[in-house]
Order: C-alpha cells, then sequence, then structure tokens
C-alpha cells in the first residue's frame, strides 16, 4: 500500500443519469451499445454506467453546473507547500501542469444514479518527485466511497501531474513505473481507429473537466497551439475501443486501465491504437467468467503524427471467440 504524504479533505461525489449518458456519448459509444445509452426505466433493461466514468468524478466533484477551472483545482487538487514530510516542496503553479498519467481499478461497478446514496472522494498525494528545473511530479490517488455504517470502496484511480519548470527544490527523484512494452516483433492483435469530431472538445468538458486551453485559445498555455483535447477523451475513447472490439462493450469486462500521455491531441485529430493480448492475470479474484482475465496493451499515436498514449496496459475479461495471439 503507497504511503499518504498529504491527506485532502473527503469531497461529496453526485451523479444522474443524464451524467452516465452525456459521457457514453462524449466518448463515442454507438446505437449498438444502448446499453450505455438509454436509462432502463425507458427501455434497456440493463442500463450501466460506462466502467471508467468514475475518473470524471474527481473532476465534477458533487457540481450540476459550470466550475472556475483556476480555482476548483487550486481548492482541491493541487498540494499546499507546508507539508511536514516536505517542508522545502515550493508552491505549485496550477497554469504550468500536465496531466502525466491515469489509471482506474473498478472494485465494484458505480451504480447509473448517486440519488438516494451518499458518496465521498477520499484524495491523497502519495509521491511527490523532484524531476530537477524540469518538473515537480505529484501522484495522487483517489477513492470512491459509499459512505454508511461501513463504507463501501468502488473505484481505485491514481493520476499523475507534471507542473512544469518547477523543480530543483532538492526533493526525491522517484522511481521508474515504465510498463513493459511488447516486442518490436509481435504484430498487434487488432488495430483500432477512432476519429475526433471538429467539437468533440467542446462535448466533453461537460463532463466536468472546464480547464480553458480545452475550448480556447490560451497564448500562456504551455502546449501551442490550443485549443487541445483532454488528455483524458483519448484516454477514454481508446478505452471505449478496446472494450468494444474484446469484449462486446461489457462494462463488467474491465478491471483496470491505465496509459501515459505523450503529446497532445487536437479536435480534428484520428487516432490509431495497437494493441496486443498478453498472458492471463493470476492476482484477480474473480477468474470464473470464460476465458478469465487477460492483459492488454496497447499504444496510441495519432495519425501522421506522434504517439499519444504509452505504457498502455488494462485488465479484460475477453469475450467468447476473442482469441489471442500474442505470446507475451
Amino acid at each position: 500500500m503507497s504511503k499518504t504524504i498529504y491527506q485532502y479533505e473527503p469531497k461529496p461525489a453526485a451523479w444522474l443519469k443524464r451524467d452516465i449518458l452525456l459521457f457514453a456519448n462524449s466518448i463515442g459509444c454507438t446505437a449498438a451499445e444502448m446499453h450505455y445509452l438509454y436509462p432502463r426505466q425507458e427501455l434497456h433493461p440493463d442500463f450501466a454506467a460506462f466502467p471508467a466514468y468514475p475518473l470524471m468524478l474527481t473532476f465534477k466533484h458533487d457540481s450540476s453546473d459550470v466550475v472556475d477551472f483556476k480555482d476548483h483545482f487550486g481548492r482541491f487538487l493541487t498540494p499546499p507547500p507546508a507539508i511536514p514530510a516536505l517542508p522545502d516542496l515550493p508552491a505549485l503553479d496550477s497554469d504550468r501542469v500536465v496531466d502525466g498519467e491515469r489509471a482506474i481499478e473498478i472494485i465494484r461497478p458505480l451504480p447509473v444514479s448517486s440519488q438516494g446514496r451518499t458518496f465521498e472522494i477520499r484524495s491523497s498525494v502519495i509521491g511527490v518527485w523532484d524531476k530537477a528545473i524540469k518538473a515537480t511530479v505529484i501522484e495522487t490517488e483517489h477513492l470512491i466511497v459509499e459512505t454508511g455504517v461501513e463504507d463501501t470502496l468502488f473505484t481505485r484511480m491514481t493520476e499523475i501531474a507534471f507542473y512544469m519548470g518547477q523543480g530543483g527544490w532538492g526533493g526525491p527523484n522517484g522511481p521508474s513505473t515504465a510498463i513493459p512494452k511488447p516486442a518490436p516483433e509481435e504484430r498487434p492483435f487488432a488495430t483500432l481507429t477512432h476519429d475526433i469530431g471538429p467539437t468533440a472538445h467542446l462535448l466533453y468538458r461537460l463532463n466536468g473537466d472546464f480547464n480553458p486551453l480545452h475550448a480556447t485559445e490560451c497564448p500562456n498555455a504551455i502546449v501551442q497551439p490550443t485549443p487541445i483535447m483532454h488528455g483524458l477523451y483519448s484516454w477514454n475513447t481508446v478505452c471505449h475501443s478496446i472494450l468494444e472490439k474484446l469484449c462486446k462493450s461489457d462494462p463488467r469486462a474491465l478491471k483496470s486501465f491505465r496509459a501515459r500521455f505523450t503529446s497532445p491531441v487536437r479536435p480534428g485529430d484520428t487516432l490509431i491504437t495497437d494493441v496486443w493480448i498478453c498472458g492471463m492475470v493470476d492476482d484477480v479474484s474473480d477468474n470464473t467468467h470464460g476465458d478469465g482475465w487477460r492483459e492488454v496493451r496497447f499504444t496510441t499515436r495519432v495519425k501522421g503524427g506522434k504517439v499519444c498514449l504509452t505504457n498502455g496496459s488494462a485488465v479484460v475479461r475477453l469475450a467468447g471467440g476473442t482469441k489471442p495471439t500474442s505470446k507475451l
């Protein structure tokens, strides 16, 4: 278990079926996946939240409206400099932060609405690393918990943020967390394509991430030109593509998902994802369905451009008829 360096105050989390529908639409769910797009009381008996939706609650919390991103980020996502374990940590400027990596582990499926129940997000800083003048790196863990007589954990998530140009304060350099990549000579099991619409960034931000550089020109942003797509847009659309291709879009077939962001993506780009199916995962308790749980590795690039997601790894339960070819 990771050591807590700084603990935030718990934050309430709330969502409605409408939020679940918006998210599914914004990441490209199709009419063939009505269990993500049509609530139970209207038609579909298996209506479910897309399994990666909990990440949006780390931005949204319990808000049902637009929030000021800088104020929100400063109050809820930036650790203060006065951390006893790190007395030399400087104040960090949220205007110069970029998303580095995200991961999610699904303990139990999130309900399609929080109405009538009480959920909260428990966030803690579990890593702070000094990358010299290049950056200070902050790793944060978020737990989504239903409170009650006995608290129930639903989701565990981690994020790694790079505060660019804000290192060199004498802190620890930090570990390497690279995930082994598929061998170059190993052909991918599948290559998946996703076309990003010209206004996809304006739709996706309605999930709760209102950083202005994802909506309009921001001359002071680190990455130029702006607007750029949310890193989590690419992350979530690739998650959707893998679940759709390998698991027949079964929301119960995803156990974990992670990837590292390496270059910006822009509205109108096309994402191309190479996927490798690897071996069985032995440490997942639920191994009773079909072919069991397998690791999937992936890399995503922009068509005609750079790789944008690396170190991609997921644990999924393959749909019947999906035969792995990788020997990794």
